[in-house]
């Protein structure tokens, strides 16, 4: 490209050629003498002007920040910055309140798009040029030892620094996609530096919201090249500013995520995932590689058999197929940290414990973080979501109490429900199946149950074996040998409906056709879900094939009221429940029945984004 063609794109500055000459061919030093180069910037990154990068010992074209001079705030002043990536030509007419809040947007961007931490980009006129042909732009030797004997202060009013504040001034818990049983999308974020200008977030859960809109929005655009867009429009994915993985985000900046681009740094931590159910971890593939996940050893074997299982993208929450290049895509892991029965630091300003409770899948955690470290923290945020009764939960929640955290963050699933299954233990599903299978002796037993519910699994077999039967994993198989006819056909059986309630209508239409199926077969059907062969959330007969995974009602605000009288407890959040508001109303029934009415109750969620300030000490 003809250095001509290259033009500054804001009206009224100066020619890009007079900026690449003072930049790099002024006898009084230029860039060239640093082996920097520099590529018209509309190719990597929209609305800069130029962007500076080296060569590494690959020939490869590499990003890189030099130090030169700038103007201070009265736009006279000689001033020294650091780290500059990129420049933007301006009119000499510009105000200093409008070129810092451009370079400060652009510079987000750039660090967004190229995923690249304290870069600069800065803001030229006419008469900076001119000033870097009479004195140069390079900052001299001599320059920086008066200038450190001053001290040297690092410039950042045109850019986003590199610096890191040590003490965080602000925090808020931030929850996407409303309160709603299934997706929870979390981070605890907090605020540094001036306006909070710098922001490090902890991710709890990063799972899938209900599906049916969004399917029928990305069953339209089912291509990868169109990146996360239909995922974002979709309500999949919140529009977050560089958590997501770059090798598919390049045609997916939508107009929120580019307006919030000058909203500062954001670091992640760590991904907190509390246990292996699509609707905690389904978001994860999505997220930036580098982001590490903290888990259960047991939710770690669950997800990597996913990944193995399911050969597709959703699949990809601890391994990805790298797709920045074309296939074959290489395979890339994501760094993986266990909690087990200690307090984990996780980045400068987060501690984090792991608690097992009791779930419907093995190695289900409830999370402390403590904001601030273990010992000395700001802040205790407890985080306590799909759980039942058990042993396990007995502990965690002792544990919680002795804690004595500010927040309480608990799911409500069974809130509001009249759902067969609370009151159902998984001793009585193994009962009532195991005397199906023996009332149905030489014919079929077809049963739907959790892919991942291998405490159920496991007592399926042990019953299957009691009545001399054999176990076909998956039921796929079994009914390809019946259409086949190596087995026999029309001998009937039962198919048992050993699963939890179909929240959404595209649930109901699969529960129902199977229903049908299975009638069609002589098959006798059996649920807690359904009257017949309609879905009905009051069965007039009650079989107990499936127990929740989730806590009754009474269960949960006994835990909320014996936290709250630990004496610490400010704020409860009640999340994955499809009643916020009843569950609120009963929370607060139950903190002024403990004495503890001062307690706030968050009653109240947004579709899209709710931000919940948090007290620090």
């Amino acid at each position: 490209m003809a250095l001509e063609a290259i033009a500054p794109h804001l009206e009224g500055a100066p020619p890009l050629t007079e900026v690449l000459n003072a930049l790099f061919y002024n006898p009084k030093g230029g860039l060239k003498n640093l082996r920097v180069s520099f590529i018209p910037s509309p190719a990597a990154v929209p609305e800069i002007d130029l962007v500076f990068y080296q060569r590494d010992e690959n020939g490869l074209a590499r990003p890189c920040g030099v130090t030169v001079w700038g103007w201070g705030k009265d736009l006279q002043t000689p001033a020294i910055y650091e780290n500059v990536v990129g420049l933007v030509g301006v009119p000499p007419s510009m105000q200093f309140r409008e070129r810092k809040f451009l370079a400060r947007r652009l510079a987000a961007l750039y660090n967004h798009w190229l995923n690249i931490k304290g870069g600069i980009i800065l803001v030229v006129d006419q008469n900076l040029v001119n000033w870097w042909k009479e004195n140069g732009p390079l900052v001299k030797r001599e320059d920086l030892e008066r200038a450190q004997k001053q001290p040297l202060k690092r410039r950042v009013d045109y850019g986003i620094s590199s610096g890191r504040e040590e003490r965080c001034n602000e925090a808020k818990l931030v929850i996407f996609g409303g309160s709603q049983v299934g997706g929870p999308q979390m981070l605890v974020d907090l605020g540094f530096g001036e306006g909070g200008e710098v922001y490090r977030a902890l991710l709890l859960d990063w799972g899938f919201p209900p599906a049916d809109r969004a399917l029928q929005v990305i069953g339209k655009k089912p291509s990868l090249a169109v990146g996360l867009t239909p995922w974002i429009e979709a309500g999949f994915l919140p529009p977050v500013r560089r958590l997501y993985r770059l090798d598919m985000l390049m045609r997916s900046l939508t107009g929120e995520m580019f307006g919030r681009a000058a909203d500062g740094e954001v670091d992640f931590i760590m991904a907190e995932l509390t246990h292996a159910h699509t609707d905690h971890t389904g978001g994860l593939w999505a997220v930036r590689r580098e982001i590490p996940a903290g888990m259960s050893p047991a939710t770690y074997a669950l997800l990597m058999a996913r990944f193995h299982y399911v050969d597709e993208i959703s699949g990809e929450t601890l391994v990805q197929r790298d797709r920045s290049n074309p296939p074959p895509y290489p395979l890339v892991e994501r760094p993986v940290h266990f909690f087990g029965s200690q307090w984990i630091e996780v980045g400068e300003q987060f501690s984090v414990l792991g608690l097992p409770v009791n779930h419907s899948v093995p190695g289900a955690l409830a999370f402390v973080v403590a904001l601030g470290g273990e010992n000395s923290p700001r802040l205790r945020i407890a985080y306590l979501t799909d759980f039942r009764d058990g042993p396990e939960t007995k502990a965690a929640v002792k544990s919680i109490i002795e804690i004595k955290p500010e927040v309480l963050i608990i799911e409500g699933t069974n809130v509001g429900e009249d759902k067969p299954s609370v009151g159902i233990t998984e001793e009585r599903v193994k009962e009532t199946i195991g005397r199906i299978i023996g009332e149905n002796s030489g014919r079929y037993v077809v049963i739907q149950m959790p892919l991942n519910n291998l405490e159920r699994l496991v007592n399926i077999m042990e019953v299957t074996k009691a009545n001399g039967r054999r176990v076909a994993i998956p039921p796929s198989m079994l009914l390809a040998a019946v259409f086949s006819g190596s087995v026999r056909k029309n001998i009937g059986g039962a198919f048992i409906y050993s699963n939890y309630w179909p929240y959404e209508s595209s649930q109901k239409g699969m529960v129902g056709s199977n229903f049908k199926f299975a009638q069609k077969q002589g098959w006798g059907v059996i649920s807690d879900v359904a009257e017949g062969l309609r879905i009905s959330r009051r069965p007039s007969e009650v079989w107990g094939v499936h127990a929740s995974g989730h806590a009754p009602e009474e269960y949960l605000l006994e835990v909320i009221r014996k936290v709250a009288q630990g004496g610490n407890l400010r704020m409860v959040v009640p999340i994955h429940t499809e009643h916020p508001g009843v569950f609120a109303e009963e929370i607060k029934g139950a903190l002024g029945e403990a004495r503890v009415p001062q307690i706030r109750v968050v009653d109240r969620f947004s579709k899209t984004r709710t931000e919940i300030p948090l007290q620090l000490h």
